[in-house]
């Protein structure tokens, strides 16, 4: 007779991730640019923000207030250990996945939408605490 152990192995189920394909990100950052360009007033700091998730791989947890950590236009900085040339890199430091702290560098393309989101923000390129 077969005897069933008390401990039995549960399986497994496997989650599905979601997330956006290339193609679908590439509608939603032309979307926002469209945006931006009919009402820049409006839509400058959506592109900001969609550029930022999808160049820095960010959740929308990482980029929103909680108990914690407010984000600020602080929380990017320059880096000056790493200048090449003329090309200034820049850096997020942020409250990420798991509550730690942790920096990330940005893309090339991630440093130009940065720039342009500080000077319509106004701001010099030191980063005033301005929250996002």
């Amino acid at each position: 007779m077969w005897q069933k152990s008390k401990f039995f192995k549960k399986k497994k189920s496997s989650q599905l991730i979601r997330r956006l394909s290339e193609l679908q990100w590439g509608y939603v950052i032309e979307t926002a640019e469209m945006m931006a360009y009919e009402d820049n007033e409006q839509h400058a700091r959506i592109l900001f923000i969609m550029n930022a998730l999808y160049g820095m791989y960010l959740r929308i947890s990482e980029l929103v207030e909680n108990d914690r950590w407010t984000p600020t236009m602080g929380d990017f900085y320059r880096d000056s250990e790493c200048v090449k040339g003329a090309v200034i890199h820049w850096s997020y430091n942020g409250l990420l996945r798991c509550m730690l702290s942790e920096n990330i560098f940005l893309s090339e393309n991630c440093n130009s939408r940065i720039i342009n989101f500080m000077f319509y923000l106004s701001l010099e390129l030191n980063c005033e605490p301005i929250f996002l």
